[in-house]
């Protein structure tokens, strides 16, 4: 075993799981903030522009669907029918 394996074992996993734990924590955490409401990408903005973060929307896109996270969305608005008789 090399050093960094034996590095990686002692911390509780290699170097990109633990990262990736690390943001899902604060993914949860602004998506809860925002009552559920934020998507992938407000996500990704609040971590990188709020934040100063540096992840990739598509990672962030990944974490959040593995952790069953989704914003709310606004169905299409059913159309008004007016009979005319």
């Amino acid at each position: 075993m090399t050093g960094r394996q034996i590095n990686a074992k002692a911390l509780g996993g290699p170097p990109t799981e633990l990262r990736n734990k690390e943001l899902t924590k604060m993914i949860r955490a602004i998506h809860t903030e925002s009552r559920g409401s934020y998507g992938s990408p407000r996500v990704h903005a609040e971590l990188t522009l709020g934040l100063g973060e540096k992840i990739n929307r598509k990672r962030v896109e990944r974490l959040m669907r593995e952790a069953g996270l989704q914003g709310i969305y606004l169905r299409p608005a059913e159309p008004v029918i007016i009979s005319r008789r």
